[in-house]
């Protein structure tokens, strides 16, 4: 799978947010996440630019979470690491493998990413909070 400590951070931060209300300091977070602030800054940037947050510099800033009910899990890690799951014979266009449209064993995988798609992007962050899910 291609899932990072950078995805695990996220959604440590997400969850913290709701836990706060929705708003927060990235060095709130950072200190009581236990994650070094720069790379708590990179992860806030992405999930800006994945329009999960949103932040204010200044007095009174911070980061806010962007329509929080519409976060999912599946959202975050495609924010933070790009693919759920990393096999060498995906995508669909992937030229490297001869076997591509004959593989049985490629059809095997397929259904696992699309279940673990599907899973990821059932858990939203409702569901965490109140530890439902699964």
């Amino acid at each position: 799978m291609g899932i990072t400590t950078r995805s695990l951070y996220g959604l440590r931060l997400v969850v913290y947010l709701m836990k706060k209300g929705g708003s927060a300091t990235v060095k709130e977070v950072a200190e009581n996440e236990g994650v070094p602030y720069r790379y708590m800054e990179r992860i806030v940037q992405d999930m800006r630019k994945a329009e999960i947050l949103s932040s204010r510099r200044g007095r009174g800033g911070g980061i806010t979470l962007v329509n929080p009910e519409k976060i999912t899990l599946k959202k975050i890690i495609q924010a933070l690491d790009g693919k759920l799951v990393d096999l060498p014979c995906f995508p669909e266009d992937s030229s490297d493998c001869s076997r591509l449209i004959d593989c049985d064993a490629r059809k095997i995988w397929l259904k696992l990413i699309e279940g673990i798609e599907d899973f990821c992007g059932s858990i939203n962050i409702n569901n965490i909070i109140r530890r439902k899910y699964g």
